[in-house]
């Protein structure tokens, strides 16, 4: 991968992230015997896979814990972005939200969205979220707003209105996201 499309995730649903030996590892270290291993749960889901998806819920669980003690978590953020539907790409109205788990949730579990990547692409200062869904893929850039500027964002545009209508966010408005800072 070449330095521009190197990406730094922040938070991300891919259960492919787990092998099948990461679960044997697993196994052998919780002495699960070999007979329970295999097969299906009680719901006829294969355990293995039962596995992965518990595994990427306790990380998302344990780095949203950890980015809500990091210095961006009392911030306030504006998310931007575009929807990916089925009739093409429809953009999001600019919004505030306080808090960077708040912001990147606003993006996808208040959504109904639980297949994402949040990510910090190498030499941007923002983070990217993909949420992908049965029409295609959500698009959302997430910046952190200089002191003061929420309130006059908020002030200015708090009232809904059509996105035709709202002017795009400038780019005095924001400072760098660093990435070693989020955890």
């Amino acid at each position: 991968m070449d330095k521009d499309t190197k990406r730094h995730f922040v938070l991300s649903t891919d259960i492919f992230n787990y092998t099948y030996n990461d679960y044997l590892e697993w196994c052998n270290a919780c002495d699960i015997p070999e007979e329970q291993r295999f097969g299906e749960d009680e719901d006829g889901g294969h355990l293995f896979n039962e596995w992965r998806h518990e595994q990427v819920e306790q990380d998302i669980d344990c780095d949203c814990e950890n980015i809500r003690y990091s210095e961006y978590e009392n911030r306030h953020y504006m998310v931007t972005g575009s929807l990916g539907l089925w009739d093409g790409s429809h953009k999001v109205r600019p919004r505030v939200c306080y808090g960077l788990v708040n912001a990147i949730m606003s993006c996808t579990e208040k959504q109904g969205i639980d297949d994402y990547d949040a990510f910090i692409n190498e030499g941007e200062d923002y983070i990217t979220v993909h949420a992908k869904h049965h029409d295609g893929t959500n698009v959302y850039e997430i910046r952190l707003l200089k002191h003061g500027e929420a309130q006059k964002w908020e002030d200015k545009y708090g009232q809904a209105f059509e996105v035709e209508l709202m002017p795009e966010p400038k780019p005095e408005m924001f400072e760098p996201i660093v990435y070693d800072k989020i955890f």
